[in-house]
């Protein structure tokens, strides 16, 4: 599981897909525009959490105080492609309403209970 609140976390995805990195870059942007120094996990703006195994959905919903899995409803759930293949789902939970976590799962792995608020499912 990785963790990513500003641009100089960029270095932390550099194994990804370079169109998954672009989008990531692109949020990261965005939560940069929050201040390069503030404290990811409470100052406004919010972080980026990436999953790599199942194993992190534990520790997420111990982050957040919600079940991912099962239960949690998001704001807003996306597709990220490598290509022409959808590889990741993003859903993005605001905490606050100027706090946002955005929990990037591989496709394989995100639970059916979050792939159900896609609209054009992959």
């Amino acid at each position: 599981m990785l963790i990513l609140g500003n641009e100089r976390d960029k270095r932390k995805i550099q194994g990804y897909p370079v169109e998954i990195r672009d989008e990531l870059a692109l949020r990261l942007c965005v939560l940069e525009g929050y201040g390069a120094r503030r404290n990811i996990f409470v100052d406004p703006g919010g972080y980026i959490i990436l999953v790599s195994s199942k194993n992190d959905f534990e520790r997420v919903n111990d982050a957040l105080g919600m079940d991912i899995e099962s239960s949690a409803t998001p704001e807003y759930v996306d597709t990220m492609s490598s290509g022409d293949v959808v590889t990741f789902i993003s859903a993005v939970f605001f905490l606050r309403d100027d706090f946002v976590v955005d929990l990037i799962i591989p496709l394989d792995l995100a639970p059916t209970h979050l792939k159900s608020y896609i609209s054009n499912k992959p």
